[in-house]
């Protein structure tokens, strides 16, 4: 720093005042303190976009109930179990019959491993 006398001073004297780098600096930028501001840029706008994602989805879930029931988890805790009866019972003829089928496709056999000559 040179003072109005043109004699150079030291930043670290005791008259000096601390001041804040600026972003630009004579007709250069300054890249460090714009790296830092570019990162926080995105960094604010990555947490924005997950709040309005996480209101969005706890939106759409509100109203409803959850799957289990109060007498769901009573029953649980009773039982040590909850059997719920669905309104197509699996086909059990019809399971065992497409594992049959699979089972029985046949598969390729693996190739013969051949070295070439070195």
């Amino acid at each position: 720093m040179v003072d109005p006398d043109g004699v150079a001073s030291s930043p670290y004297d005791e008259d000096a005042t601390p001041r804040r780098l600026p972003l630009r600096r004579r007709g250069r930028y300054n890249r460090s303190a714009m790296i830092m501001t570019f990162f926080y840029g995105a960094l604010a706008v990555l947490v924005l976009i997950g709040g309005y994602v996480y209101r969005a989805r706890r939106g759409r879930r509100g109203g409803e109930a959850g799957f289990l029931t109060d007498d769901m988890i009573r029953r649980i805790e009773e039982e040590g179990r909850l059997e719920l009866e669905f309104s197509e019972p699996l086909d059990l003829d019809e399971i065992r019959e497409a594992e049959e089928q699979f089972w029985s496709e046949s598969w390729d056999e693996p190739d013969e491993y051949q070295d070439s000559p070195r």
